[in-house]
């Protein structure tokens, strides 16, 4: 409200000219909003979960030192490959759920599909560079050959490429109002996360934690497969 506020008067103050009031929603778009609040809500929650449980997993086994480096080192690259194509998806994903809120989410769908192989494409180069080069890319970062794992670099990166696919839908889905289908995925990230977080690093360490959260991540975005079966350009 507050940066309404000054927004609204900061442009009367340069544009007296302007008499434009803010547009604010109709009783029946204020009381759907409550359907959404619930499932958009996990949005603030996930990220958080995902990014916490590994650390406060490995503090509660005891590891330390190069395993973990390792560990966040090769997270933080795979975070900055994620955010490279996510950050189209959004943008796009905005543009393109003006087709869904006109009527036709066909149309959003197909362009979605469209811009979707793009961003898939952009996330598997990556991919392939950094586990051609990864240990090149963190001796050049670190100065330390011994930083890059193999192991933990693969198991990250695999998943990535999988849900790849899926992040313009994603998009999609939430900018048209879409809620619960993207609800339903973060809960699974925030339920299957912790869960293969614990049993990876119970079975194999760093390495095995890092292929749990990878699997996990994969089974919150399968959830998702049956909604995207119904949806209007797929099933005709």
């Amino acid at each position: 409200a507050s940066a309404l506020a000054f927004f609204h008067f900061d442009v009367r103050a340069r544009r007296g000219e302007w008499t434009s009031a803010p547009a604010l929603p109709t009783r029946k778009e204020f009381a759907a909003t409550f359907s959404h609040v619930k499932w958009f809500a996990l949005q603030m929650v996930a990220p958080t979960v995902w990014l916490q449980t590994p650390v406060l997993v490995f503090a509660a086994t005891g590891v330390a030192g190069a395993e973990i480096a390792a560990f966040l080192l090769m997270r933080t690259m795979v975070n900055q490959i994620r955010q490279s194509f996510q950050f189209a998806a959004v943008g796009a994903g905005l543009e393109i759920a003006t087709f869904s809120h006109a009527g036709d989410f066909k149309r959003a769908w197909e362009v979605t599909a469209q811009v979707g192989r793009m961003t898939t494409v952009i996330c598997g180069g990556f991919v392939g560079g950094i586990l051609a080069f990864g240990r090149t890319v963190t001796y050049y970062w670190t100065g330390e050959n011994d930083l890059y794992d193999a192991r933990i670099a693969a198991a990250m990166l695999i998943p990535l490429l999988v849900i790849a696919p899926l992040q313009q839908p994603v998009a999609l889905l939430q900018y048209a109002n879409r809620s619960r289908e993207v609800g339903l995925l973060r809960l699974g990230l925030v339920v299957f996360g912790p869960l293969g977080c614990v049993l990876g690093q119970w079975l194999g360490g760093p390495p095995a934690l890092a292929a749990g959260l990878g699997v996990a991540e994969v089974l919150a975005y399968a959830t998702l497969a049956p909604r995207l079966a119904t949806m209007p350009a797929l099933s005709g």
